[in-house]
């Protein structure tokens, strides 16, 4: 089981400032076999100067850090149950193969933010 940033960082420059981390895809997964199960959603950003990092130096540990304290530990508890219990449904079902996936849609009228190759 693990969590991961799913895709490259979604980010945006203010004044001088390049690269603030505006929206990260995170993904919660679950694995059994070679059956998984996996939630992913957007998380969205705001600048923080007093706690700002430089892009290049992000890890990723960081940035799901910043998620799952968005999230709160209720949810990040609430995640990690759902992702586990559908993938005990799908093997009991169909054996330790496949995979399902939980995914959320939202539309957004924000301006496109640009995506630079994450630092790790």
């Amino acid at each position: 089981m693990s969590w991961t940033i799913s895709e490259n960082l979604k980010t945006t420059s203010s004044g001088d400032l390049v690269n603030i981390v505006k929206q990260a895809t995170y993904r919660y997964t679950a694995t059994r076999g070679t059956a998984s199960a996996y939630y992913e959603k957007v998380a969205e950003f705001g600048y923080d100067e007093e706690n700002f990092t430089p892009f290049e130096s992000l890890t990723e540990t960081q940035v799901i850090g910043w998620v799952q304290d968005q999230l709160g530990a209720t949810f990040v508890s609430q995640i990690e149950q759902r992702v586990s219990d559908e993938l005990a449904h799908e093997v009991e079902a169909a054996g330790d193969i496949g995979q399902t996936t939980f995914v959320d849609f939202e539309c957004s009228d924000e301006l496109e933010l640009d995506t630079p190759n994450n630092p790790w």
